[in-house]
């Protein structure tokens, strides 16, 4: 539910961008919705970390990369593939990558909606 809640909240933002760049006036009976779920992303990304750290930590989450002994070549569960990816495959920069692009969106999404509400103010 994290990941679905995280993504229909960069939808919304994904939304707005298109109609601030495109400068498109027919979406703006309807703009109030896209940004309300771009409102909630920080708040989503933050959920969507907890359930993939503490997924990743307990090793219920992405078993199939960070299983033990995958990258062991000594271990009988070795796996090659994983091995070789071994340096993009790990916990640490996972959470690191997450944390960055959840981050950015958010920021992002944050900038739109106050885009949006200094439009509204300029027509008042």
């Amino acid at each position: 539910m994290a990941y679905y809640f995280t993504c229909v909240c960069a939808a919304g933002a994904f939304f707005l961008a298109i109609q601030y760049v495109a400068q498109a006036g027919w979406s703006a009976g309807l703009l109030r919705i896209p940004q309300a779920f771009a409102r909630i992303l920080p708040i989503a990304s933050l959920i969507l970390f907890v359930v993939c750290a503490a997924g990743l930590l307990t090793h219920n989450l992405y078993h199939h990369w960070t299983g033990d002994g995958l990258t062991d070549p000594n271990s009988p569960n070795y796996d090659a593939l994983i091995a070789g990816k071994s340096g993009y495959l790990n916990i640490p920069f996972f959470l690191t990558r997450l944390v960055i692009f959840l981050g950015s969106y958010s920021i992002f999404a944050l900038m739109l909606t106050k885009f949006s509400a200094n439009e509204d103010m300029e027509g008042d």
